[in-house]
Order: C-alpha cells, then sequence, then structure tokens
C-alpha cells in the first residue's frame, strides 16, 4: 500500500530532502489539467503523453489495489468463518 501510495501522490520522503523524483500519477494529471486553464486550443503532444501514461499508470494502480482487496477480503472470510467478533467494516448481522 506504500508502494501505491508513492505512486499515486510521489515520493514525499526523497522530494522533501531535494532529491529529484520521477512525476507520480497526480503530477502528470495536475499538468494536464493546470496547461488546460485558458486555452482554447487542441491539447500539446505533451499533454496528451501525460494523460496517455496516467492512463497506463492507473491501469497497473487500479490492478495492485484490487488484487490487495480480494486479499483482504478472503482473510475477513476466513477470520468470520473462524468465529471471529464483528470486525467493524462489515454490516453486523
Amino acid at each position: 500500500m506504500a508502494q501505491i501510495q508513492i505512486e499515486i501522490h510521489g515520493d514525499a520522503s526523497l522530494a522533501k530532502r531535494d532529491f529529484e523524483t520521477p512525476p507520480s500519477l497526480m503530477d502528470r494529471l495536475g499538468s494536464v489539467t493546470w496547461n488546460s486553464y485558458r486555452t482554447t486550443g487542441a491539447p500539446t503532444g505533451s499533454q496528451q503523453k501525460d494523460l496517455n501514461i496516467a492512463k497506463e499508470e492507473f491501469a497497473k494502480i487500479r490492478t495492485q489495489v484490487k488484487t490487495i482487496s480480494d486479499k483482504v477480503d478472503a482473510i475477513q472470510e476466513t477470520v468470520t468463518k473462524a468465529g471471529a467478533p464483528f470486525q467493524g467494516d462489515e454490516l453486523p448481522e
């Protein structure tokens, strides 16, 4: 989950120490959005490139989150079947 956080928002730990960090998903989307304000022209090549990269990164991140979610669901099902009490995030019966 920490790695996914870095992929979405960037590595704040490195950035605050003045190390260069690769652009995060939010950096790319922010750049595309910011550079689109007050323009009536077509998106630039850089904007299109950033948007395409963001789409690819999001697809990877979504797959990772889905995998983690499935694992958590399996763990919750196992503990529930074993008689664990209410865990706080499911509907009580």
